[in-house]
């Protein structure tokens, strides 16, 4: 096995470990992992689809809770 060392952007965090998920464990093994953003990958994973974009998402949440 070969090993390598990535930087991968938030933006694409998510498309890159769906693609994890569809190798088998012989093919691929994760040495080094931040336990807590395997928290927040998990909570995410779970998480229902929304019909909103993320802009939209964001946009709410600053009417909601951003103070003017």
């Amino acid at each position: 096995m070969q090993t390598l060392i990535l930087k991968v952007n938030d933006s694409v965090i998510d498309k890159f470990f769906w693609l994890l998920k569809h190798f088998d464990k012989s093919e691929i093994e994760i040495l080094d992992f931040d336990t807590h953003l395997e928290a927040l990958v998990e909570k995410g994973m779970k998480s229902p689809i929304s019909e909103l974009t993320h802009e939209e998402v964001f946009s709410n949440l600053r009417a909601k809770y951003a103070q003017n």
